[in-house]
């Protein structure tokens, strides 16, 4: 019955609820919520948990976000990666009212129709590096369509999620544990409405800090060289983490390149201010070379 509940709330919430019907709003989650902590309580078993956590994020798919307009900003900034242009170079309004000198590879019509949705249209974009560059593919694949662009980042999300799932359902039973306790975060409302609803990048954050929880607790854990992932991957996975949110960076590279017992080495620092720094500032040539 909870399972049945909560999945009508997220129902309501992605195709009945208007972001302005704070009442209604307000009765869904609360209903998500109590649904969720009784799911807890009663010791839902895992593979049931894992399957409603797959098929909860599977109903927002199609779904157009109602309780965020992030998305359109996130549409603006595909667009013009898939087009070759530099996300971060001027605002919405400043692209638009000029007239630039390659107008005819500009989608035109399609960033007048998103001007007035945007929330922020006089400020330059924040979103860094990993986020553009998966908003330009959306973008690509789908240059008119939102639904379609929309389908692109879940999916990329869903993924996301998917490897944070096989990730907790490893590092708990390493720290002691049940793995059941994956599906704290999997289950929780905030984490499938706020990333696969209103398809925020922090299910990604999530998952390279997991990735790098993993790749700490395999050094520390003394494996032979060449045993498991090396430092390449270590690295990658800071990067990643760093290029999908700021505090996630630091802390991922504070990690991955930690001294003996958890003390930093020398040089965590400056590699975790630049991460930080790649995160937060978006460095347009580190994706888009010819800017």
């Amino acid at each position: 019955m909870a399972l049945l509940l909560t999945g009508a709330a997220y129902w309501g919430l992605a195709y009945a609820t208007p972001r302005t019907h704070f009442g209604q709003l307000l009765g869904l989650f609360a209903v998500a919520g109590a649904a969720y902590a009784w799911l807890l309580h009663t010791r839902l078993p895992l593979r049931w948990g894992l399957g409603a956590a797959l098929v909860f994020r599977l109903l927002w798919l199609p779904a157009t976000p109602a309780l965020s307009n992030d998305f359109y900003r996130f549409r603006w900034d595909g667009l013009l990666v898939s087009h070759g242009h530099n996300p971060f170079a001027k605002t919405p309004r400043q692209l638009l009212a000029a007239t630039p000198t390659d107008s005819a590879a500009l989608p035109l019509p399609e960033l007048r129709h998103l001007l007035p949705l945007l929330n922020s249209p006089a400020y330059f974009s924040v979103y860094p590096p990993v986020c553009q560059a998966l908003y330009g593919a959306a973008a690509r694949a789908f240059p008119t369509s939102q639904t379609g662009f929309l389908m692109v980042v879940r999916g990329a999300l869903l993924l996301a999620d998917a490897g944070a799932a096989a990730l907790l359902l490893w590092l708990l039973p390493l720290a002691g544990w049940p793995a059941r306790r994956a599906l704290a975060y999997l289950l929780h409302p905030l984490a499938v409405v706020e990333v696969m609803g209103n398809v925020h990048m922090e299910g990604a954050v999530v998952f390279f800090l997991l990735l790098t929880g993993a790749l700490l607790a395999r050094r520390r854990a003394g494996w032979p060289p060449g045993a498991g992932p090396g430092r390449g991957h270590q690295a990658a996975a800071a990067a990643g983490a760093a290029a999908a949110g700021p505090a996630a960076g630091a802390a991922a590279l504070s990690l991955v390149f930690g001294g003996a017992g958890g003390q930093p080495r020398a040089a965590v620092s400056p590699l975790s201010f630049v991460g930080f720094t790649a995160a937060h500032r978006p460095q347009p040539g580190l994706v888009f070379p010819k800017f």
